[in-house]
């Protein structure tokens, strides 16, 4: 498991040199973005300030402490809730941000569960068609991307993902295709 880091550059000696208080923009450097001279300073208080990257620009989670820096920026990670999908069906936001649907045969989906309004939340629904199934019918509240909901790809092991987002309540829903028959 890796979190996102970040990348000064322009920053040059030993790592004992760097600047120690790095919880203020005063003492960054102000080159941007990294070049050949970049250094990793992942948060105050690593050994030297430092850290080595891996291949992918991360460093690994193991490295970092465990009191949340609020200069560092980590990227979401969320478990997955898998259901088995078949007739009326709600979907509970609650159970998970990411659910997996196993579609065993055609559907309805309601939805349940959004926080309140006034904070933005998202459910990412990967679809796994198990057959020749379709979701025949969606929760009003959606509002798709082009006026109408899209056709779940057919067929077993075809793969769909869609994202469905609500700054209201659930009020209004806001879906969106991010891709199709994915096998």
């Amino acid at each position: 498991m890796y979190a996102d880091a970040v990348v000064w550059s322009g920053v040059s000696g030993t790592p004992a040199s760097y600047p120690s208080n790095w919880n203020t923009t005063a003492n960054k450097p102000a080159t941007f973005p990294p070049d050949a001279t970049a250094e990793l300073v992942a948060r105050k208080g690593q050994t030297n300030g430092y850290c080595g990257l891996d291949v992918q620009g991360k460093i690994a989670q193991a490295n970092l402490p465990a009191t949340p820096d609020p200069f560092n920026l980590l990227r979401s990670l969320f478990a997955v809730a898998s259901i088995t999908v078949s007739g009326a069906t709600t979907l509970n936001w609650a159970n998970g941000e990411v659910q997996q649907l196993s579609l065993t045969g055609n559907a309805s989906i309601a939805l349940t569960g959004w926080p309140p309004a006034g904070s933005l939340a998202k459910l990412v629904l990967d679809i796994k068609n198990t057959g020749a199934f379709s979701i025949t019918g969606w929760a009003t509240s959606i509002k798709w991307a082009g006026g109408s909901p899209p056709t779940i790809t057919s067929g077993s092991g075809k793969q769909d993902v869609i994202t469905l987002m609500t700054f209201d309540g659930g009020t209004t829903v806001l879906g969106s295709v991010v891709g199709q028959d994915y096998h």
